[in-house]
């Protein structure tokens, strides 16, 4: 099948998918559309742009200080190692530190499951 036979399928197929929709509207949806829009033009029309004093500091950008700044060699990598490349031991203790912290927060609702948890670690 040549490329232009399946572009022609596919638009057939999206026509008789656009062809199935109903567009019709009643005039009470038309009616609560139209007083969403004029009700929210109101609410922005409020809205005036004027001096705030906020002055942005401008980042600096170094493209030798940008993406990964780690030596992979050429093969022989595990998908581990790229992991960690991302998740280093710092992210990961945050991680666990969040993880304990929404446990306790949260218990679960029956005491058998609240019993059973204990805190996660790095190594886990």
């Amino acid at each position: 099948m040549e490329i232009d036979e399946i572009l022609d399928d596919s638009d057939s197929a999206l026509e008789t998918q656009i062809g199935d929709l109903d567009l019709s509207s009643t005039d009470e949806e038309d009616e609560d559309n139209y007083i969403s829009a004029t009700n929210a033009q109101k609410r922005h029309a409020a809205r005036k742009w004027r001096p705030s004093g906020f002055d942005p500091k401008e980042l600096e950008f170094s493209d030798r200080a940008s993406g990964i700044n780690r030596e992979f060699k050429n093969g022989g990598n595990k998908p581990s190692d790229y992991f960690r490349a991302f998740f280093d031991d710092e992210l990961m203790q945050k991680i666990v530190e969040e993880t304990n912290n929404y446990q306790q927060q949260n218990a679960a609702p029956t005491a058998e499951k609240t019993a059973a948890w204990y805190d996660t670690n790095v190594e886990e």
